[in-house]
């Protein structure tokens, strides 16, 4: 149950709960389309009143379109179906990546109308802004049309200036434009523009994509050459964690943050094929950070370990304590209830995620007040992430109005 915190003005709270469920209508409507307001009242929980109120602000300000009326009833108005208008503009995704930049334009039905892959680094705004109107120009979408720019990052945001910072995963991340923001603002001015950490679009593709809606709040980890993190908390706000710099042993290596001892440098999949090496265990992997992943060395990895070498099963073992060190620690701190992880440790398979469920209950302590944790792994498909984001920006565009 919601309940108005102490301090929140009532007009506020009233405004972020019809926000909120004007999103929900929105999103049921996108994804079972076509259904009628009688259908909507049941699948979300709303009064009838509730939506035909929010339908109709929905309808006026072009978010969706009635498809006539359907089927027959013994009595009464045939029920009118509703359907997402995917005229009413589009939505851009901007990547920054450690080797450039990927630029996608969808509609709000979450299609996906173009993509465009920079492999030079993003050092000024100008040659973005001149792309995504291009690719506008090529979809014969009038830049009023573009409804909004979300920008992903990975690394620190200055919350005060909205300028890029720090980037463990980007190492010439002094050579990002800071100002894209800014700059994006400046250039479609009829758009709203958001900067995010990936880490956090990241966490809310995994929420999404629960069939049943995780226990909140939910830990979502992946783990790669990089390891990203990120939080949704009750209410569906997302938010990064620098999970990877978790200092796990104040003497161990360098970490590319400059401290010692980050979890990066313990559990990354450069770090574990290291110490795979290290082992005496054979294995083909490039630990060059900022590369791929190395799939088929990876499948070798989850065959050994499932058919029973001890050698690989003791070296993931150990791998399993230090990451479960940090899982537990942001577990604890921030009252989670499940765990989604996802990129070296989905390769791995259902195995390795028996692994970790067994050191969390042996040799750990949950402190959150149920003592449970639910952990799963997820495929963490960057396409999915890219819709996240849109979608993220969607509910900033009906909280803004």
């Amino acid at each position: 149950m919601i309940q108005i915190r102490a301090g929140m003005p009532s007009a506020s709270y009233q405004q972020h709960l019809k926000d909120q469920n004007a999103t929900l209508l929105f999103d049921l409507v996108r994804r079972r389309s076509p259904i009628s307001r009688a259908e909507l009242t049941k699948a979300s929980g709303l009064s009838a009143a509730t939506v035909t109120v929010l339908v109709d602000e929905l309808l006026q300000g072009g978010w969706l379109v009635e498809l006539g009326a359907v089927g027959s009833t013994a009595r009464g108005r045939r029920p009118i179906n509703l359907a997402v208008n995917a005229a009413r503009g589009a939505v851009a995704t901007l990547e920054i990546l450690s080797d450039g930049s990927i630029l996608s334009v969808y509609d709000i039905c979450l299609h996906k109308l173009t993509q465009t892959r920079s492999r030079l680094p993003a050092s000024t705004s100008a040659p973005i802004i001149a792309q995504l109107r291009a690719q506008l120009a090529a979809l014969g979408l009038a830049e009023e049309q573009l409804l909004g720019i979300h920008i992903l990052y990975p690394g620190l945001i200055d919350a005060m200036t909205e300028r890029l910072s720090f980037s463990a995963v980007i190492r010439s991340w002094q050579q990002c434009c800071p100002t894209i923001l800014p700059d994006s603002r400046a250039a479609f001015p009829d758009a709203y523009v958001m900067l995010s950490n990936n880490a956090a679009a990241v966490a809310y593709s995994a929420f999404l994509r629960d069939t049943e809606p995780p226990p909140l709040p939910l830990l979502v980890m992946t783990v790669q050459e990089g390891i990203d993190a990120g939080a949704v908390l009750p209410g569906g706000r997302s938010m990064p964690l620098e999970a990877g710099h978790i200092s796990i042993d104040r003497n161990g290596p360098v970490c590319n943050c400059g401290n010692r001892g980050c979890l990066e440098t313990f559990c990354s999949t450069t770090a574990l094929f290291a110490r795979l090496r290290a082992a005496g265990i054979p294995v083909g992997y490039q630990d060059i950070y900022g590369s791929d992943p190395n799939e088929a060395a990876i499948a070798e990895l989850a065959v050994a370990f499932t058919s029973g070498d001890e050698a690989v099963t003791a070296c993931l073992q150990s791998y399993g304590m230090d990451l479960c060190c940090a899982i537990v620690s942001l577990v604890n701190l921030l009252d989670v209830r499940a765990v989604r992880l996802g990129g070296f440790p989905y390769l791995l398979g259902e195995p390795f995620a028996e692994l970790l469920r067994s050191i969390l209950a042996e040799k750990f302590h949950i402190l959150t007040s149920t003592g449970a944790l639910n952990l799963q792994l997820f495929d963490c498909k960057y396409e999915d992430v890219r819709k996240a984001a849109v979608l993220q920006m969607l509910e900033a565009i009906f909280s803004k109005h």
